[in-house]
This record gives C-alpha cells, sequence and structure tokens, in this order.
C-alpha cells in the first residue's frame, strides 16, 4: 500500500464492507492464504455441486469447482489492483470522518470485481479514492453507469472534459455550444445525451439582463481558467449544453483535464460576430473568494472586444 494512517484505515474498512469480510492487502498476504482460500472456494462448490449427486457427477464437480475457483481469484485480483490503484490516488490527501455508506461499498465492489482492463481499473480507483475522502461524492447512479460504460464511451467522456466550464455563481456545469467548431463532435455530444450526462435540450442558452447596471458579465471558470464574457447590450444569451447532476458527477474523474483554449477562443470569435458590445478574456484566475475573482488579465490567453481594445490604445 501507498498510504498509512487513517487513509489506510478508512480504506481497508471501505473495502472490508464491501466485500463482507477483513480486507487485508495483497502485499501483506502470506501464499499459504491464497491456497487456503482457493481450497475453501473448492469445497463450497462441491458442496454446492452436491446437493444433487444423482444428477452430477464427480468429474462434473471438479470442473464446476475448478472454474468457480478461476473465477473468484480472478475477482480478487481485480479488487486488489483497484485498491492498490486508490491508495496511489489517496496518497497526501485528508480525508473526511464522515463514513461511506455500506450499500455504496457493495454495490462499488460487485461492479469492480469483474473489471479487468487496467484503464477501466484506473477510472474505478479513482471513484474509490475520491468517495473515501469525501463521502457522497458518487451517487449509485453514477456506479451503475460506469459499470456499463465501453472503454470507448469512456474515453469520450474522457475527451470532452476540455469543453467543460462551471458557472461559479450558479454551481451549473456546461459545454458552450457552438454553431460549427471541428473539434466538438456531434456524434460526442449526441453519446453524453444518451447515456444521460447532457440536458436533451439542444437550445440552451444562459439568459441574462443587464437590469440597470452599465454592463451583463457572465464568469465561466475550469481549474484555474477563467472566462470573463460582457456586454453593454439590455440582454445576453450564451448558448450551451447543460451538464446533468450526473453528468456533473462523473466529470469530476477529470478534474485535471485543462480548458481547450483554441476551442473557447474560437467560440467567443462566434460569438462575438456582428456584436460591437460584447468583450471576452480569458486568463488565469489570481483571486477567487466567494463572488469576489479576478484573472491576470496582463498575461491573458487572449482578449477580444472593445472592452479591452480600449485598454491597450
Amino acid at each position: 500500500m501507498n498510504i498509512d494512517g487513517k487513509p489506510l484505515e478508512k480504506l481497508i474498512e471501505v473495502v472490508s464492507n464491501g466485500i463482507g469480510t477483513l480486507y487485508r492487502p495483497r502485499k501483506i498476504r502470506k501464499e499459504a492464504d491464497a491456497q487456503a482460500y482457493a481450497i475453501k472456494v473448492l469445497e463450497n462448490a462441491k458442496a454446492i455441486a452436491g446437493l444433487d449427486a444423482r444428477l452430477i457427477d464427480a468429474e462434473t464437480t471438479e470442473r464446476i469447482g475448478q472454474r468457480l475457483v478461476a473465477q473468484e481469484i480472478r475477482r480478487q485480483k481485480n479488487i486488489d489492483s483497484v485498491v492498490e490503484a486508490a491508495s496511489v490516488e489517496m496518497k497526501g490527501k485528508e480525508v473526511s470522518e464522515e463514513p461511506v455508506g455500506g450499500d455504496w461499498a457493495t454495490r462499488f465492489f460487485g461492479y469492480v470485481q469483474d473489471v479487468s482492463e487496467e484503464d477501466m481499473q484506473a477510472i474505478w480507483a479513482k471513484i474509490l479514492a475520491r468517495e473515501i475522502e469525501k463521502p457522497n461524492s458518487f451517487s449509485l447512479r453514477l456506479l451503475n453507469l460506469m459499470s456499463m460504460l465501453s472503454r470507448k464511451e469512456a474515453e469520450v467522456i474522457g475527451n470532452m472534459a476540455q469543453f467543460v466550464v462551471y458557472d461559479h455563481t450558479r454551481h451549473d456545469a456546461y459545454i458552450l455550444n457552438p454553431k460549427k467548431i471541428e473539434e466538438l463532435k456531434f456524434n460526442d455530444i449526441m453519446l453524453l445525451m444518451e447515456l444521460g450526462l447532457l440536458d436533451g435540450s439542444s437550445n440552451l442558452a444562459i439568459t441574462l439582463d443587464k437590469n440597470n447596471a452599465d454592463s451583463i458579465n457572465l464568469l465561466l471558470m475550469k481549474k484555474e481558467t477563467g472566462l470573463f464574457i460582457s456586454s453593454t447590450k439590455e440582454h445576453m444569451f450564451v448558448h450551451i449544453y447543460k451538464l446533468t447532476s450526473l453528468g456533473r458527477e462523473i466529470m469530476q474523474l477529470a478534474d485535471s483535464t485543462e480548458l481547450n483554449i483554441n476551442y473557447v477562443k474560437e467560440y467567443a470569435e462566434e460569438l462575438m460576430k456582428g456584436d460591437n458590445t460584447m468583450s471576452v478574456l480569458c486568463a488565469k484566475i489570481t483571486k477567487l473568494v466567494d463572488n469576489d475573482v479576478e484573472l491576470d488579465e496582463d498575461h491573458a490567453y487572449f482578449k477580444l472586444g472593445p472592452k479591452y481594445e480600449k485598454k491597450e490604445e
């Protein structure tokens, strides 16, 4: 294991609750334990098969036992791999005192035992680590969705994370909806809708009113990057695809993904076409305290529109 102390204790507790028996990390289990486990599974299989010995001969019983042993050993290896990867994810992290739900743990390991692909195991490990750090981060619906995802679908979701922005004020998440940008594939958007990660409506927009202020302002964020959109019009419409609650959950797994700046700039240029009242700034966030946000305008990724052209004159 790559962690110790309280995080290790909580990890072992969650795994034990999930598999229904005391879990000991693979590195401290003895070879004799593995052999005894195999014998136990084989004997249980024989006992089950022996309930109707008149119909099942000894050779068939033996084959059933061997198959079950092989299946359970494979499942144990899958669980061990995910737990060890989760310990890496948790290294140096603080863990909440709040316990992980028993039903959640049982469902989690019921799915994980049959996940053999390393890249998918890595995703499951992130889920386990995050849930231990902060319980209720992931719902049972999310676990059910993950259990049905193909590797290709998981790759699409991971790729789409670069286009997701967060609305700090409204506690929402969006993919900006351009008319035509090559990087944002229509089929990928449709897949996210089919999976229940995006709202099915394609005509959604953030609607903002001036309300006697000097300008309308909208701040969208991704990690340490801010996208500030402003307008002196009476109304401003920013077209978006809105992530569902399930979509926001799953995007936590890709929270280290940086915002695709090229995509955002293309979107901004399209948004501003024929509109000389709108300005857009994309830059690093230098301050974020409640609703008090500052961007590094002097070292911006880009700044467009009359608001910033005047300052540069």
